[in-house]
């Protein structure tokens, strides 16, 4: 059996490295821009290979590899919990890069079932909490930032105006998502979001939705005629 020849003994124009930082990152594979991340391979094989290997098995749809955990990750052999965590942080560098960009015009506010779908998109499938989605006058999604309070409601709702006119949006979205699923609204719920949505009319400011999204579906203020 020959020995695996490791990246350090390629040419230096077919190393990821070299190629990336001689400009041409734009003609680096998938693999290689994986090999880059995870650094080094294994006796068994080199980092190019391995990160073929990672990605075909699933199906080579970056989608599927971005959705793995860093325990699923680590399962590959040669892929540890370091290489594995290099991986998730590079994921989620290009999540907020894609969802925090106000240049990146890839989602924009609609119809209630089609906001849905993409708003699962951008949300972590277990991660649970409160967001406002901002966005400009085109209505295509501008930033996107989780509500983090004691009690796990929205807050002072003159914290959320002063995050929409700091982000210089001209609408919002407000979302929660949990794991009971919500058929109703309530009375202190729907006063607050009617305060809001008067403070924000004043501002200049209009409040799209209030979307409660649940393992069977999601709850919507305007699909229910409450924001009219």
């Amino acid at each position: 059996m020959y020995p695996i020849k490791t990246i350090k003994h390629w040419s230096e124009a077919d190393r990821p490295r070299e190629k990336f930082l001689s400009n041409n990152k734009s003609h680096l594979s998938n693999a290689e821009l994986i090999a880059i991340l995870i650094g080094s391979g294994s006796r068994e094989e080199s980092a190019v290979h391995l990160a073929e290997r990672m990605l075909y098995s699933v199906d080579n749809d970056l989608q599927k590899l971005a959705s793995l955990s860093i325990q699923e990750l680590s399962k590959f052999n040669g892929i540890g919990i370091a290489k594995a965590l290099s991986i998730a942080a590079a994921v989620e560098l290009c999540y907020n890069r894609m969802v925090n960009n106000p240049l990146q015009k890839t989602y924009k506010a609609g119809k209630t079932p089609d906001n849905y779908q993409w708003i699962q998109e951008i949300l972590e499938p277990e991660e649970q909490g409160r967001w406002i989605l901002l966005f400009n006058s085109s209505d295509h999604l501008q930033h996107k930032e989780k509500i983090e309070t004691e009690d796990n409601t929205y807050g002072d709702p003159r914290t959320l105006l002063q995050i929409a006119l700091e982000s210089e949006c001209g609408s919002f979205i407000l979302i929660h998502k949990t794991i009971t699923p919500t058929t109703h609204t309530t009375p202190d719920e729907l006063k607050y979001i009617l305060q809001l949505k008067q403070a924000a009319n004043m501002l200049s400011l209009t409040i799209l939705d209030n979307l409660s999204i649940h393992p069977e579906g999601y709850h919507s203020y305007r699909e229910q005629g409450l924001l009219n």
